[in-house]
């Protein structure tokens, strides 16, 4: 089997999925631990999550636990995408994917349902940013260092 050499935009990609990775994590065991200025940040960036996860109870381990997850998952997906690993490229191609049609809900919302500019802006440049990271994940030379493209 013959070594390949990892792409600059994977190792990009990788580099940032670790980032996230580690401030997910860091911010699940604070919020784990009741840091009431980790409760107050996720409050203001998710305010319906208080009442979504618990109902008004211990919301921030709820929430932490399930930040947690997300940011061990990242971890595991960045580790993957560094050693380049079919499974990793298709959970992130999957992630991205998702961070993808989250952008089309963002524009919905400033458009139909007053979400406002800052909203559509959001929506814009996550549809642009993650776009261009799915059609880059998709090309062919990308999938041929992680084995998954098909011969044909």
């Amino acid at each position: 089997m013959t070594t390949n050499s990892r792409p600059f935009g994977v190792t990009l990609i990788a580099t940032l999925m670790l980032i996230t990775g580690l401030t997910r994590t860091i911010l699940e065991i604070f919020l784990m631990a009741n840091n009431p200025y980790a409760q107050a940040g996720l409050e203001r960036a998710l305010p319906e999550i208080k009442s979504a996860v618990t109902g008004g109870g211990s919301w921030s381990f709820s929430a932490g636990v399930v930040f947690l997850i997300l940011g061990l998952l990242g971890l595991l997906a960045s580790y993957g995408m560094f050693t380049l690993k079919g499974w990793a490229w298709v959970w992130t191609t999957f992630v991205v994917g998702m961070h993808f049609f989250q952008g089309v809900n963002h524009i919905f919302d400033a458009l139909f349902r007053s979400g406002g500019n800052w909203v559509l802006l959001d929506g814009l440049l996550t549809l642009l940013i993650f776009g261009l990271v799915f059609f880059y994940l998709l090309s062919s030379p990308v999938k041929r260092v992680f084995g998954t493209l098909r011969q044909g």
